[in-house]
């Protein structure tokens, strides 16, 4: 069975609900009074414990040591920030400096202990016992003294007797937040190392997975540029992978130490600001339609406004942005949310999957609140949420794809079964002519002149033939003996134009041979399909075939809501005429002696004069000439010994001489009785010895 991608994203959701019930009943140690007692903690089995409490606060004092201490103090419930903080009835702002002090109660033997410090706002320094473990920025009494920084570290120090005075000096003027927001923890060296090196190698994971997804979806893009959705997916993707890099571990100052605070936090703050924007144009891009433009261009605007204030102001400013932050990002939840809906309602392929996605990692993010509030204790999840929300949109977009690929494979086949349709409408050969790679590029108006060969094939006596048949009948008959036909006329380099009843008519654009090639075959197969009709007792099929080369104007006419090919040229006039002639003289295959003058010998076939004259619609004369074969003519040994005396009687009758003419006709037809062609200068000669010649006699009939 194959399973499918909603199947794999429930799994998904399992596996988050699985990650949230791994947390554990809440933290027992607490700091109280600024003493936290540890005597008891299992550390080797429990791991670490957060520093979290009533810690002793010292306001605008910086110190090393709290033995003998007299500076007023009180206590400071962490994590905590002193902004609004009431201090011995003096209400803090965030601009000040400040220690905090917390006794450890330890275990009695001698071990080594490691704090993992998180952010601080906005510069510290941590003293174990008097000595300095650890600092950050440089603390400073103000404003110029300041130097804030942030970059979490890890501080080791020695128990000997059970205790340990921790004192963590902090100074702020550079941020809207002054205080310890992450409080550190305590462990055993083995255990802050385990979590750190888990917690970096997840972030380095999550970083380089952001980077690559990113990456390749942009990379889409640029192959097929109308998959917008790919586009702002990996910038969406590129976006959280460079946020990613600025807080955490902030790898970035890792890298580069020098580099500034403020653009730190500047960077943050963008990418913070443009994800949940880049997001919705996601979702636009994966739906489009669902989403109002006019919501987009107006959360654009602030957007791009918030990231210039960001760009030119100082984080003493901008930090309001984030105070602002949860109404744009409420806006673009709920647009988000309600396009997704909206396709789930159209029916799209990948809305349910991407609703499911959304769901779970604002689950993950509502996980992050409450434990930050510490109204729960499942523990710190963004980034897994993190990586599994781009993971279930990665498969989403796959599954889109995949979708799309399988529709352009339908539509594909549907186009090639389409194209194999119009081509049994609108023949290929014809689009060769015009110089059209396919029926799409085909215009009203288009149009070629060129020198082709037209031929004419009707089934004779069909009105009789008919007669004897149901419609249905009939229809079986036409379309069995048209699929014998057509074939021929495809081998021989030429297309049928046109369907006329029974009849078709048929286009040679290259060499005369292939037209007069195609009549005989044409006789070859019907001469073998007569042998089945006769075996079934049916009457044999005759045919008369015109053939005339010419040039010919072949082209589109109609409008634009339906267009046909045709042909207009006299060429084929004179084509369509002769079949009638091929009826007259009741012979197989009739041409006119310009074709067979543009023929370059040998000739695989033989040929004779019928007569001269003139057609209906057409004033000038032609000579109509019979052209056959031995294998598709019985009487041709006989049509061939005869021709000397057949042409020396028809120069007779043109120059007048009836008399002689008519005895030479009178005496083929008693070798060739059944040849209509004589029998017919018979009945003229016949008539003009008797009416007499017509006035300017040049031998030429009116043929209608």
């Amino acid at each position: 069975m194959v399973l499918k991608p909603g199947f794999l994203l429930r799994g998904i959701a399992v596996s988050v609900l699985l990650i949230f019930s791994s947390g554990v009943c809440a933290q027992t140690a607490v700091a109280s009074k600024g003493v936290l007692d540890l005597r008891n903690y299992p550390f080797h089995s429990a791991g670490t414990v957060s520093l979290k409490g009533e810690w002793n606060f010292y306001w605008h004092a910086l110190l090393t040591s709290v033995k003998n201490d007299s500076a007023e103090h009180q206590y400071f419930n962490l994590p905590g920030l002193w902004d609004g903080y009431n201090f011995k009835g003096q209400r803090l702002n965030e601009d000040g400096y400040a220690s905090f002090h917390l006794k450890l109660l330890l275990p009695p033997e001698k071990r080594i202990y490691s704090i993992e410090i998180p952010y601080i706002y906005t510069a510290y320094k941590m003293y174990v016992d008097s000595f300095l473990v650890a600092d950050n920025g440089r603390v400073g009494s103000d404003a110029k003294t300041h130097i804030p920084q942030f970059l979490p570290k890890v501080a080791n120090f020695q128990s000997s007797n059970g205790e340990a005075d921790i004192i963590i000096q902090v100074s702020n003027f550079s941020d809207r937040k002054g205080g310890i927001w992450s409080v550190p923890r305590i462990g055993t060296s083995e255990k802050i190392l385990t979590a750190r090196s888990k917690n970096l190698a997840l972030e380095f994971f999550t970083i380089g997975a952001l980077i690559l997804i990113g990456l390749y979806q942009i990379g889409l893009y640029f192959i097929r540029k109308e998959i917008t959705s790919s586009l702002f997916f990996g910038i969406f993707c590129l976006l959280m992978g460079l946020n990613s890099l600025f807080v955490g571990s902030v790898f970035v100052q890792t890298i580069f130490p020098k580099m500034s605070w403020n653009w730190i936090t500047r960077i943050e703050y963008i990418t913070v600001y443009l994800m949940p924007l880049i997001f919705l144009f996601f979702i636009n891009g994966l739906f489009p339609g669902y989403t109002k433009k006019w919501v987009i261009k107006i959360l654009t605007f602030f957007t791009l406004l918030a990231c210039i204030l960001i760009v030119l102001t100082t984080k003493k400013f901008f930090g309001i942005l984030l105070d602002v932050l949860p109404l744009p990002l409420f806006i673009i939840a709920v647009t988000a949310l309600v396009a997704i809906f909206r396709a789930i309602k159209g029916k799209e392929h990948g809305s349910r999957n991407a609703l499911i996605g959304i769901i779970i990692f604002m689950a993950f993010i509502v996980n992050e609140i409450l434990f930050g509030l510490e109204y729960i204790s499942t523990g710190n999840y963004l980034k897994y949420g993190l990586f599994i929300f781009v993971t279930i949109q990665s498969l989403n977009i796959a599954y889109i794809f995949s979708k799309a690929f399988e529709d352009v494979k339908d539509l594909t086949t549907n186009l090639r079964l389409t194209n194999v349709s119009i081509r049994r409408f609108v023949p290929e050969g014809l689009l060769n002519f015009l110089g059209k790679p396919d029926i799409k590029t085909v215009q009203l108006g288009d149009h070629k002149r060129a020198e082709m060969s037209i031929v004419f094939v009707d089934i004779r006596s069909f009105t009789t033939l008919s007669e004897t048949m149901t419609p249905q009948e009939n229809f079986e008959f036409i379309n069995s003996y048209l699929g014998l036909i057509s074939p021929v006329v495809r081998s021989n380099h030429g297309f049928v134009d046109k369907y006329i009843g029974d009849a078709i008519m048929a286009l040679f654009p290259g060499k005369t041979e292939d037209a007069i090639h195609t009549a005989f075959e044409i006789l070859l197969v019907l001469k073998e399909y007569n042998k089945t009709r006769a075996a079934d007792n049916l009457p044999p099929i005759r045919v008369g075939i015109s053939l005339h080369t010419g040039t010919v104007m072949l082209g589109t006419v109609g409008e634009n809501e339906r267009m046909d090919t045709t042909v207009i040229s006299d060429a084929v006039n004179l084509a369509a005429r002769l079949e009638g002639m091929a009826k007259l003289y009741d012979v197989q295959v009739v041409t006119t002696s310009g074709t067979i003058e543009s023929l370059q010998p040998p000739l695989n076939f033989y040929w004779r004069p019928l007569q001269k004259g003139r057609v209906k619609g057409r004033m000038e004369a032609v000579s109509l000439i019979e052209i056959f074969n031995a294998e598709t003519d019985p009487d041709a040994a006989q049509k061939i010994q005869i021709k000397e005396q057949y042409e020396k009687a028809m120069q007779f009758y043109h120059y007048g001489k009836l008399a002689e003419a008519l005895e030479i006709f009178s005496a083929i037809s008693l070798e060739l009785p059944g040849d209509k062609a004589t029998r017919n200068y018979i009945r003229l000669c016949n008539q003009y010895l008797e009416n007499g010649l017509p006035e300017n006699w040049n031998g030429v009939e009116s043929f209608h």
